[in-house]
């Protein structure tokens, strides 16, 4: 066992473990009846409060010392600040709590700091920066407060002018521009090429599962979320995919199949995520992982800071219908981002940030709405839907990724719900 952030409790995970073809139900034996629907709902509801319980154990901590910021290197080190404003011996506490908790995902002690800021303060930056895009929509920007730091870092490719004068207004900044950065969505087009007619590209239904390829009638592609079902014991399934991919009512096929129509869509972009409903079909309790095979979903639950699973677990992965099979071995290293793309007026926040210790890309054009999520003995534990990919240029040829995600809390309090996992 290994106690990852904020005292949460896992089993070690192994990438391509009971990865399965998507199965025909498996009718119960005799001895064992089938469990009437408001029964499983009520099962699944059981096992989300206990996730639910130990998020809000992590958020209380956080409000009960003060926490104005965290952040997480790609390494997984933990850094924590407090408020300039806070009493003399408040840091020292919050040391000996957040050590004893061991909050980073290897154990490692956590770096708490007394920051030069407030809680204000990096609010106030956070909105000017916001603004400040709505002012200039041509050029996208990402932004977070990095506590190990203690400022707001600030990437994307703002020409030098523009860069000067964000940095004399927003507060206390970190600059990292380049010309070559590029943060954006992961929107692909309808060609299918070498995946035409396998598993995910063609999710036939009745029973539709997340990780789906899907294209609209412009031809925009992108991919399903996870599956939710949003009414206790009546199966009234829904999917979710990233807002950006198309507006209300939009109708939305898997290889010329009927998946689903866009029935809500809120507060976008602020919130890049909406609902899909489908037909007389549901959504089922599975994620397409490959072209052909797919993975049953556990549970669900925002993961803290650091988090990539034990030693020898699968890591964050992601599995869109253009990538075509799961990407691994990604870390989660911010969990309150920001990203504004281009073309929008306003920016997308509360986002989780995961990439990869090398920094690798593990999402393409057509990925945006896929499922992020960890695997628990060979099924999925779901964390959020992706929406965004960052490039950072470092010259030379040289860069990393950063991959931006909608988080599971912030589905389930937008739609309503619980995720299908029956």
């Amino acid at each position: 066992m290994a106690v990852l952030a904020f005292g949460v409790v896992m089993t070690p995970n192994v990438v391509g473990g009971a990865a399965s073809a998507a199965p025909a139900p498996t009718p119960a034996a005799e001895s064992d009846p089938v469990t009437p629907a408001a029964e499983r709902m009520r099962a699944a509801l059981a096992g989300q409060a206990e996730k639910d319980r130990l998020a809000e154990a992590r958020e209380r901590w956080i409000r009960e010392n003060g926490i104005i910021g965290m952040s997480a290197d790609s390494a997984g080190h933990v850094t924590a600040a407090v408020s300039r404003t806070a009493p003399a011996d408040k840091l020292a506490e919050v040391r000996t709590t957040a050590n004893a908790r061991r909050l980073s995902s290897d154990g490692a002690p956590v770096t708490v700091t007394r920051s030069t800021l407030t809680a204000a303060d990096i609010e106030a930056t956070a909105d000017r920066i916001a603004a400040f895009h709505a002012e200039h929509p041509k050029y996208g920007i990402s932004f977070r407060f990095d506590a190990a730091r203690d400022a707001t870092v600030v990437s994307g490719n703002l020409p030098a002018v523009l860069a000067e004068k964000l940095e004399a207004t927003a507060g206390k900044v970190i600059l990292e521009m380049s010309p070559e950065t590029t943060i954006e969505a992961n929107v692909g087009t309808s060609s299918l090429g070498a995946l035409e007619g396998v598993g995910r590209v063609q999710d036939r239904g009745p029973w539709h599962f997340g990780g789906a390829r899907i294209s609209s009638h412009d031809g925009s592609v992108c991919s399903s979320g996870f599956s939710m079902d949003a009414d206790p014991g009546h199966d009234a399934t829904y999917s979710t995919t990233a807002s950006h991919c198309g507006p209300i009512n939009t109708n939305w096929l898997s290889g010329g199949y009927e998946y689903g129509t866009v029935v809500w869509r809120v507060d976008f972009p602020s919130t890049d995520v909406m609902k899909l409903d489908c037909c007389s079909e549901n959504y089922g309790d599975r994620i397409w992982t490959s072209p052909t095979t797919t993975r049953k979903v556990s549970w669900a639950w925002d993961p803290g800071l650091g988090y990539n699973t034990p030693a020898g677990g699968s890591g964050i992965c992601v599995s869109g219908g253009k990538s075509g099979n799961e990407e691994c071995f990604a870390r989660v290293t911010d969990t309150d981002a920001t990203a504004c793309l281009i073309g929008q007026n306003a920016c997308t926040r509360h986002l989780m940030v995961y990439e990869r210790d090398n920094g690798s890309q593990m999402t393409w054009d057509g990925d945006s709405g896929s499922p992020v999520y960890t695997l628990d003995n060979g099924n999925v534990d779901a964390h959020g839907t992706h929406v965004a990919i960052e490039r950072r240029s470092y010259g030379g040829g040289a860069a990393k990724y950063l991959h931006y995600a909608m988080k599971y809390s912030t589905i389930r309090y937008t739609y309503g719900g619980v995720i299908r996992n029956w």
